[in-house]
């Protein structure tokens, strides 16, 4: 998931990927 709103997507996707962020 590499879209320019990572913090926003991935936030309610993956916590896994915001945590990285």
């Amino acid at each position: 998931n590499k879209l320019p709103v990572l913090g926003k997507h991935c936030e309610r996707k993956l916590p896994s990927e915001q945590a990285h962020i």
